[in-house]
């Protein structure tokens, strides 16, 4: 059986959604970094020890049809896939959902609500 430093495989399978992504437990202990690049969690390790948990399996399918259609418009840099949770490179990827997502990402700086008590 294989291992993954810093975290017991059946956190990791739980943690990364990878039953209702579709892979078995049997395929994870044969396969553990195989079987999370096959279900698109391939980043879920590095997001895992810094702190976070791995994408939801929506998250997974959003990234997956955001990804395929920057690689149609030849708009995809293949290193964002690869160092997802790089500093280098998350600015880089969160500019790409942005424009992705257009205006819904905006913040609106809002003022104190009128109800808090000083």
């Amino acid at each position: 059986m294989k291992t993954i430093p810093d975290f017991p495989l059946e956190h990791v399978f739980r943690e990364a959604y990878l039953a209702q992504l579709g892979a078995s437990f049997a395929e994870f202990q044969e396969n553990p970094q195989g079987t999370l690049e096959k279900y698109a969690q391939h980043d879920a390790i590095a997001i895992m020890r810094l702190g976070y948990r791995p994408l939801l399996p929506t998250q997974v399918h959003l990234r997956e049809a955001l990804q395929a259609q920057w690689r149609a418009e030849g708009t995809w840099d293949e290193s964002m896939a690869v160092h997802a949770t790089a500093p280098a490179t998350t600015g880089r990827f969160f500019e790409r959902i942005r424009q992705a997502l257009g205006s819904m990402l905006d913040v609106v700086e809002q003022g104190e609500p009128e109800h808090v008590v000083r």
